[in-house]
């Protein structure tokens, strides 16, 4: 097993980077000033698999709303069941 992991400002609505697989829905909004978190729901039910993205303070989501996600390519990482990161290799 392994998981894929990228930080929520690496994360954007933009066509621009990889797609995320598949679309989500926004569960939750938290405006925090000069950020704003969204929460996005990757799996339906009541306990979602969720993603945390971390967006400017004017752009507007509604919760329920369909989300297509992309990252920066290089803002992802992959990490083995142990913790261990697979990718991208550490240089040292």
């Amino acid at each position: 097993t392994a998981s894929l992991c990228v930080r929520p400002e690496s994360l954007t609505t933009d066509p621009v980077g990889v797609a995320i697989e598949g679309n989500g829905r926004v569960y939750a909004i938290e405006p925090l000033g000069s950020d704003q978190f969204v929460d996005v729901a990757l799996t339906p039910g009541e306990t979602p698999d969720l993603v945390k993205m971390r967006t400017r303070p004017n752009i507007r989501f509604g919760v329920g709303e369909p989300i297509a996600l992309h990252a920066d390519p290089d803002a992802i990482y992959l990490f083995g069941a142990n913790g261990q990161r697979l990718f991208p290799e550490d240089a040292a």
